[in-house]
């Protein structure tokens, strides 16, 4: 009698161990764990691991897409495309802001609503920060506060680079745009 794992002791291990870390706020990546596994294994693996990916960058609000699986998968083209039926819709262009990873240079799109300070790239699995040192920045920046001599009036948006606020040019009397970084 073996002490080795069934292959269904195998299967449910991996995917255990791959929720758990999500749960705990990691970001793991399907293809280090597919080589903890037999090639033959593989696809069913996979198949399970996406399930699980899928579900909770769903939860998340996070957008989900073929595209971006297939360029990391392109041996489960039909896997991905039965797990993924149909091509999300895209959100408005202005609603996402696209980023590059400073690391592995892959595209990422954030909504507005998510953390500038604590970015995961999903390709790598590093984490970075959008924003600039807090220290150096106001604490409360918003409308009505001054920056120089600039009186802030409205924040216009947020991308990559920085917040654009609507502001006053309180020496030369005019409405300008301010980044703040």
């Amino acid at each position: 009698m073996s002490n080795e794992p069934s292959h269904e002791e195998q299967l449910d291990a991996l995917c255990d161990r791959f929720e758990a870390d999500v749960l705990a706020g990691k970001s793991p990546q399907i293809e280090v764990y597919l080589t903890e596994i037999r090639e033959e294994a593989q696809a069913e693996l996979f198949e399970e691991l996406l399930r699980v990916e899928i579900h909770h960058r769903t939860e998340a609000g996070k957008i989900v897409r073929q595209s971006d699986y297939r360029k990391r998968f392109p041996l489960f083209g039909e896997l991905i495309t039965r797990l993924i039926p149909v091509e999300q819709p895209a959100l408005d262009e202005t609603s996402v802001i696209c980023i590059r990873c400073p690391h592995c240079h892959q595209g990422i799109e954030l909504l507005p609503e998510e953390s500038f300070q604590d970015v995961t790239c999903d390709s790598c699995g590093s984490n970075f920060n959008l924003l600039s040192d807090t220290e150096t920045l106001p604490q409360q920046t918003g409308a009505g506060q001054m920056i120089g001599h600039f009186q802030l009036k409205e924040r216009l948006g947020t991308g990559a680079f920085g917040t654009v606020w609507k502001a006053t040019d309180t020496t030369l009397d005019r409405t300008v745009a301010c980044k703040i970084p």
